[in-house]
């Protein structure tokens, strides 16, 4: 199901609103959300293990998707992939191609990551340390 909120006298378009929570529109979003977070795991060159954690899944979960991009995932999943989407877009608008696909591995000063790795901070902290990445990130993109 979809919504489409809208706002009064505003210069902007409809906010289209997702139904996470519809079993057609996670089917719908699930095959594409599985290539894009394959496709950035093999860009930030992270294995195999280091992708099943950021996901919040185990090795055979994760093999299971890799071979099987038409599994539907849950809400969580596709809230996850759906940052790790921003956040990748966000490395690569603030810092080229180059630096953006190397960023999640190098040290980082950031008292965010607490002596981690981006990527480990991330890996370790889940959703919520994914999240708060991408609004770093964010700020700094906003900042410029």
């Amino acid at each position: 199901m979809e919504l489409n909120l809208e706002l009064p006298n505003h210069h902007f378009e409809s906010i289209k609103v997702i139904n996470l929570n519809s079993d057609e529109e996670r089917t719908r979003l699930s095959s594409s959300a599985i290539k894009a977070f394959l496709n950035i795991a093999r860009e930030w060159q992270i294995n195999k293990e280091q992708a099943a954690e950021l996901l919040g899944a185990n090795s055979d979960n994760f093999y299971e998707l890799k071979n099987n991009t038409s599994k539907t995932l849950d809400v969580d999943q596709l809230t996850l992939i759906s940052y790790l989407i921003g956040l990748y877009k966000s490395l690569h608008q603030l810092y080229g191609s180059t630096l953006a696909d190397k960023w999640v591995k190098m040290p980082n000063q950031n008292p965010l990551f607490k002596g981690y790795l981006p990527i480990e901070f991330m890996r370790i902290g889940g959703v919520e340390a994914i999240k708060s990445v991408k609004i770093m990130l964010d700020s700094r993109q906003n900042s410029i």
